[in-house]
């Protein structure tokens, strides 16, 4: 089951640690400029974006202004931005905001664009973890792990969605949370990730919002109702 490392005491909210697979492909990629490298994008929003720099000898800065083209399946957006953080070759890039940027970025992140990149991970190749039985992703926005018990009950759900985060465990109830930063295992060959949460004091009902109506929108046969009703009502559906 995806495993709780640590729990961090800050002076204003729990951070938290979360070990998660991770699918080895991506088709959410981001081009820099004129370079010819093709980035895989780790996790965006639509505020920011976390990138793996396929370049290993970049020398990209804080502060550095950073601009290229975001692409997704066939849809394209340019992006300019500047880099906030960087871990050796994963940077955080905040995007420059304007009106116009704005409506581009939620069209670009559509709802129906989420629904349509929706793959059941649990159908591939990929061999998954012990326990996992559910997982759906699409690339970088939105991925959804749901676990079960070693006699067939389910034990964990998990919802990653943008930068956001919602959690139902089995004997410890339902919180919400963002997700701060995640980055690859340092182990080869893992197809394992680590992601920090920041828990929220109070459940964030627009999160939870978000995970009744994508749960609604899935084609058929993506999960079992009876999965999808009882995932519904642990999230207070």
């Amino acid at each position: 089951m995806g495993r709780e490392l640590s729990l961090i005491e800050t002076n204003f909210q729990d951070v938290e640690k979360r070990i998660l697979p991770r699918f080895p492909l991506t088709f959410l990629l981001f081009k820099i400029g004129t370079h010819d490298h093709v980035n895989e994008v780790k996790d965006i929003s639509h505020t920011g974006m976390q990138i793996d720099l396929k370049d290993k000898n970049h020398s990209y800065q804080k502060g550095d202004s950073i601009s290229g083209v975001l692409n997704w399946r066939g849809p394209s957006l340019e992006i300019e931005g500047q880099v906030q953080w960087i871990k050796e070759n994963c940077i955080g890039i905040s995007f420059h905001r304007s009106d116009k940027f704005n409506t581009s970025i939620k069209d670009f992140l559509s709802f129906d664009n989420i629904i349509a990149g929706m793959r059941k991970v649990h159908e591939t190749y990929i061999e998954l973890p012990p326990q996992l039985k559910y997982w759906l992703r699409s690339e970088g926005p939105v991925e959804l792990f749901i676990w079960q018990h070693p006699h067939g009950e389910l034990a964990k759900i998990q919802f990653i969605i943008f930068d956001n985060f919602v959690e139902w465990i089995d004997g410890t109830g339902l919180h919400s949370g963002k997700l701060l930063t995640q980055r690859d295992s340092d182990l080869p060959l893992s197809l394992e990730g680590e992601f920090m949460f920041e828990i929220d004091r109070s459940l964030d009902a627009f999160k939870l919002q978000f995970c009744k109506e994508l749960l609604s929108a899935l084609p058929e046969n993506y999960l079992p109702d009876a999965v999808i009703s009882f995932v519904l009502l642990k999230i207070g559906a």
